[in-house]
């Protein structure tokens, strides 16, 4: 099913329109499970991630609002909470961002699937 994702023409399509750019795939993505109270610190991407796709699979957050991705602006934060079926697109390489630390109970299952510009 990776395999599948990382060449999804669909989804280069959609990363394209909402980028305003025209992206390639990168030819890799990966599971990604958060535990409770991991914490992902600010950062930027590497390759093969320098334009990334983060769709959220699970997420459970008993009692809570639940992490969510920041993304570091120079005049302000933005907060995106995503749910279990939303996607979000982003220029991994020239965006500082991070994922906020999870809850106790909280736990989080994404796939993140790279593109790069073409």
């Amino acid at each position: 099913m990776l395999r599948q994702l990382a060449v999804d023409r669909a989804l280069q399509r959609a990363a394209t329109r909402a980028l305003g750019i025209r992206v390639a795939p990168a030819y890799t993505a990966v599971y990604m499970y958060d535990p409770p109270r991991s914490h992902v610190p600010p950062h930027l991407d590497s390759e093969p991630f320098a334009i990334v796709v983060h769709l959220v699979l699970e997420h459970e957050h008993p009692g809570g609002r639940g992490s969510a991705l920041v993304v570091h602006r120079p005049r302000r934060d933005v907060r995106i909470a995503l749910a279990p079926g939303q996607a979000v697109v982003l220029a991994g390489r020239g965006a500082v961002h991070q994922w906020e630390p999870l809850g106790r109970d909280e736990r989080r299952m994404l796939v993140a699937i790279g593109f790069k510009r073409s």
